[in-house]
């Protein structure tokens, strides 16, 4: 009896009374015992039939997660209800929740379907977030922070209004800050007047307009005066006016003299005798002292005796015409008597002394011809004698003419006057 509980071995269904049947006591079996417990494995439960009894068995119900993390065994959390335990899983962030079950694995507080370190995909501003899951508000496939066109219009972000919120004077979507400012006057081009800022609208200047510009000074000529609407502005017309009148001799430019009227400066006319009065004006228009109705110079009549003047003036102004006949006696031969020098229509020794006046004392006022006696063309002391002659013998003869006439020889004798003779 081993083990004196009384019952004889043979008899005894544990020999060795350690509360282990025989049939299972590894003492009786020498079986297998890889728990140590003295009791054979055979006799032990093998949850999933894999051979090892489940002390000694790391996966009890043999799903392939070991029994301190198989929620199976240990009833712990299972967020992603693979069966295994949650505290035997990864939790990358260490935040208290696996992985499995973080939608932020990384803990950068972006979620996974967004974070590239998970997506590996594009990440154009490097923020960390997959540009899929950001904004592309003009869906050109550029996400806002990398599209330099946010809104897709053509126009920059940095000078799109809809982004700066600039002033844009034009209203062309363009900020004013990126438009051309020729002049650099704070307007741009668009909405300058004057582009060029030379104080002259764009409309006027050549510069923009590439009009004419007659006068070089840089505005269109359809800006300017032309008074005279003749299609040459005023800086360029000779004639302002139109009147057909040079501007610099016009005298509704010039203010100068216009004695006759005609509009014409004094100035520019002519002055035929340059006595300071043009000759629409001028009296005397050669400065000869005879009014221009009495000079054959300037008007048509007779001029008998050569003096400029014509005869009807000279008998105006009183010169002698003794026989009315409306020619100036300076220009018909003088009637006279030869030999009768003073004219008392006789001749006698009074006669040959004038004559001898006339000879040695020069009387011009004497007829010269009359004291011809000899009718010689010349004064001499022959004519005294010779009227002497006459006088006192009868033998000498007097020339013609004997009674009122003229002289019916040429000589250069004169005889202005003849009182003897109408």
């Amino acid at each position: 009896d081993t083990d004196s509980d009384g019952t004889i071995d043979p008899c005894d269904s544990d020999l060795d009374g350690d509360g282990i049947a025989n049939n299972c006591d590894v003492d009786q079996t020498a079986g297998a015992d890889c728990d140590l417990n003295g009791q054979d494995d055979s006799c032990q439960i093998d949850t999933d039939s894999d051979g090892t009894i489940d002390p000694c068995d790391s996966d009890l119900d043999g799903d392939g997660l070991p029994n301190n993390c198989d929620v199976d065994q240990t009833a712990g959390a299972d967020c992603d209800l693979n069966g295994q335990d949650d505290s035997c899983q990864l939790d990358t962030d260490s935040d208290g929740t696996i992985d499995p079950c973080d939608s932020d694995l990384d803990g950068d507080g972006l979620p996974n379907n967004c974070d590239i370190d998970q997506t590996a995909g594009a990440d154009c501003d490097l923020n960390g977030q997959d540009d899929s899951c950001q904004l592309d508000t003009d869906s050109d496939g550029t996400i806002d922070p990398c599209d330099s066109d946010l809104d897709g219009d053509g126009i920059p972000d940095n000078c799109d209004v809809d982004q700066t919120a600039g002033a844009d004077c034009d209203l062309n979507g363009q900020d004013d800050s990126c438009q051309l400012d020729t002049d650099s006057d704070g307007t741009i081009d668009p909405c300058d007047s004057d582009l060029d800022g030379d104080d002259i609208p764009d409309n006027c200047d050549v510069d923009q307009t590439a009009g004419a510009d007659c006068d070089l000074n840089g505005q269109d000529d359809s800006c300017q005066l032309d008074t005279d609407s003749d299609g040459t502005i005023d800086p360029c017309d000779s004639d302002l006016d139109g009147d057909g009148i040079p501007n610099d001799c016009d005298v509704d430019q010039t203010a100068g003299a216009d004695c006759d009227l005609d509009g014409q400066d004094d100035s520019c006319q002519l002055d035929t005798d340059s006595d300071g009065t043009i000759d629409p004006c001028d009296a005397d228009l050669d400065g000869d002292g005879i009014p221009n109705s009495c000079d054959v110079d300037q008007s048509t009549g007779e001029d008998c005796n050569a003096n400029g003047s014509i005869d009807s003036c000279d008998l105006a102004n009183g010169i002698a015409d003794n026989n009315n006949n409306a020619i100036p006696d300076s220009c018909e031969e003088v009637f006279f008597i030869r030999g009768d020098v003073n004219g008392d229509d006789r001749i006698d020794i009074t006669d040959a002394i004038l004559a001898l006046e006339i000879l040695f004392v020069g009387n011009d006022s004497l007829c010269h011809k009359s004291a011809d006696s000899n009718d010689d063309g010349v004064l001499d002391l022959a004519d005294a004698i010779h009227s002497l002659d006459f006088i006192f013998t009868g033998t000498g003869v007097i020339a013609a003419p004997n009674g009122c006439d003229i002289d019916p020889t040429e000589d250069s004798l004169t005889c202005d006057q003849y009182g003897g003779c109408p």
